[in-house]
C-alpha cells in the first residue's frame, strides 16, 4: 500500500486528476463540435426568419420547423461586394462559402483599404438572403 502521506504521491496524484479532466474535457470539445457548428447554423437562420417576419419575437419553433421554414421561404445567394452583383450559383456554392476564411485567402480576396480597425483583407463576396 502506498503512502498517500509522501509529497511523491501527492503530486503523482494530482497529475493523473489533471490528465485524466484534460482527456475528458479535450473529447468533449471534439465530439460536440459538429453539434456547436449545426446549432450555430441553426440560430443564425432563426434571426433571419425574425427579421424576415416569419417568426413571431417569442415562438419557440423546433429544429425541424426552423429548417423547414427557411428552406421554403428563404434563398440564400453571394453578392460580390465591389460591384453588388449576384454571384453565380455555378461559380460558389453559398451553403458552404465561408467568409471567414475566404477573408483570409488571396485567391478569394482583396487588400483592405488603410482603416481605424486595422483589417486587412476583405473577402470579395458576402452573403445574402431573399
Amino acid at each position: 500500500m502506498p503512502n498517500t502521506n509522501s509529497t511523491r504521491y501527492t503530486f503523482l496524484f494530482a497529475t493523473a486528476v489533471c490528465v485524466v479532466c484534460a482527456l475528458a474535457i479535450a473529447v468533449s470539445a471534439v465530439g460536440l463540435q459538429p453539434r456547436q457548428e449545426a446549432n450555430a447554423l441553426l440560430f443564425k437562420q432563426k434571426n433571419v426568419l425574425l427579421a424576415a417576419g416569419l417568426l413571431k419575437p417569442g415562438d419557440d419553433p423546433s429544429r425541424k420547423e426552423i429548417l423547414a421554414l427557411f428552406d421554403e421561404n428563404i434563398t440564400v445567394r453571394l453578392i460580390d461586394l465591389a460591384t453588388g452583383d449576384l454571384v453565380p450559383l455555378e461559380k460558389l456554392d453559398p451553403t458552404t462559402y465561408d467568409q471567414r476564411k475566404a477573408r483570409a485567402d488571396p485567391t478569394m480576396s482583396r487588400a483592405a483599404p488603410p482603416n481605424p480597425a486595422q483589417i486587412s483583407r476583405l473577402p470579395n463576396w458576402g452573403g445574402s438572403s431573399t
